[in-house]
């Protein structure tokens, strides 16, 4: 909460987290994301809440299985091309939830001698 109001006072985000982030990838620069489309956050409420906030709007303070997150949004594209990694990470996803689907409706017999 104490982050928060500083912010809400104008301070700049990107120095409190380099001050404050206990995320080791994005602390060094400043807490930036960078651009990501939606289903690729480990954290859905994270997620959730970047996608709600207008540009430079910030959240709240989110809970998440990770910790505690406060997010600023810099810029939305809506139509911005997705990166090749992240690209590559949604259809990563997408076939992991396809053979957890082929499992799950698979009629599996199990025989014991």
């Amino acid at each position: 909460q104490h982050l928060l109001a500083q912010l809400q006072s104008g301070a700049d985000f990107a120095q409190l987290a380099r001050l404050y982030s206990q995320d080791e990838s994005t602390r060094d620069v400043g807490g930036d994301l960078g651009w990501f489309p939606r289903g690729v956050l480990l954290a859905p409420e994270v997620e959730e809440a970047a996608f709600a906030l207008q540009a430079g709007q910030v959240s709240p303070v989110i809970r998440s299985a990770f910790g505690y997150h406060i997010v600023q949004t810099l810029e939305r594209a809506e139509n911005r091309p997705i990166s090749p990694e992240n690209l590559q990470l949604l259809q990563e996803q997408a076939v992991q939830r396809w053979i957890e689907q082929l499992w799950n409706q698979a009629a599996i017999e199990r025989y014991v001698e």
